[in-house]
């Protein structure tokens, strides 16, 4: 039993040591202008610690995640209200099992609380924002 608290209470501690990496790298956005490019590749970096993924993993798991981003980005552009909320979830659906063929499923549900988290700090960073309670 002990074993287990311990290996919960290391895999806690990681995820903080992950926020406290990656919010001052975001952070870095108020002081100059990130491209892109910059913020996809630390989107990435993020993800990649984050889901804990093997080289293996990740060799195969991008290249899905960048088509599956791709798609997104199209169904944005192309659509509006409930339309795009179900395009959007019907793609979704596609990819989780996209997702789930080269990583563990576990995994996969990460990668969408990751995405999230990263998205909060990025915006939190890009507002100045130092997320009050």
């Amino acid at each position: 039993m002990n074993t287990v608290k311990i290996i919960h209470n290391l895999k806690q501690l990681m995820v903080i040591m992950l926020f406290v990496v990656a919010v001052p790298l975001i952070s870095s956005a108020q002081q100059k202008s990130l491209t892109p490019e910059e913020i996809a590749s630390m989107k990435v970096a993020y993800i990649t610690n984050r889901l804990e993924l093997t080289s293996g993993e990740a060799e195969k798991l991008w290249p899905i995640y960048n088509e599956y981003q791709a798609k997104k980005a199209t169904i944005r552009k192309a659509e509006k209200g409930l339309k795009l909320e179900q395009s959007l979830l019907d793609l979704k659906v596609k990819y989780h099992s996209k997702f789930a063929e080269v990583v563990p499923t576990t995994k996969v549900e990460l990668l969408y609380t990751a995405e999230k988290e990263f998205k909060v700090a990025l915006l939190e960073a890009l507002s100045g924002g130092s997320g009050n309670n």
